[in-house]
């Protein structure tokens, strides 16, 4: 802080600035002349159109505390209303929209399939909401009904295969003890129970 004292003490800007040459001190003079006219001009600006940007900020509060039928009423009755108004109107319509929705969609997942179909069946026109809810539970019944098929045909599969396995170890058995008897265990193997006396 001391060398801050000392030189403005020393008079070093004056003789720094007497050494500079003439085209530069006429580029920092008209720097800081333009440079206060921009702020002069700012702030002249600021103060002409602040009562304008409050009276936004005016019919913007008075729009929240409008009542939206009342607003409805003006609109319809050709009555000059602030874009305020219009906005909060429109926010407020938005929101009533959404919530009709929602509650749609509520009441559409709220319903089982039975009662949709019906309501289909009796030619009672169903929401968009609705026709949607429908097609996804049947989507899910024929995603479940391929599910069990496929799981049945590997179930089989896996039957026929575990036979087919049976059949070939006792061939291979019965070849290896070289007694010969592959058709009476053919016949044990695929005739029922009893059909041979026990065989």
């Amino acid at each position: 802080m001391q060398w801050i004292f000392s030189f403005i003490a020393s008079n070093a800007i004056v003789q720094t600035w007497q050494r500079l040459w003439f085209a530069l001190k006429a580029a920092l003079v008209l720097g800081a002349v333009v440079f206060g006219i921009s702020e002069i001009t700012q702030q002249s600006n600021h103060a002409l159109f602040s009562y304008g940007k409050a009276a936004g900020e005016g019919a913007a509060g008075e729009a929240q505390v409008a009542d939206t039928a009342t607003t409805k009423r003006e609109i319809e009755g050709g009555k000059e209303i602030t874009g305020a108004k219009r906005k909060m109107l429109a926010e407020v319509e938005a929101q009533a929209a959404q919530g009709e929705k929602t509650r749609a969609e509520a009441n559409a997942y709220a319903e089982t399939e039975a009662q949709l179909l019906a309501k289909k069946t009796l030619n009672i026109p169903l929401t968009t909401t609705e026709e949607l809810r429908l097609i996804e539970i049947q989507g899910r019944r024929a995603e479940a009904t391929q599910k069990i098929a496929a799981a049945s045909a590997a179930e089989a599969q896996a039957k026929a295969d575990r036979q087919a396995a049976e059949m070939s170890s006792k061939i291979m058995e019965s070849i290896q003890k070289g007694d010969g008897d592959i058709w009476g265990m053919m016949i044990q193997m695929f005739a029922p129970k009893g059909l041979f006396n026990g065989r």
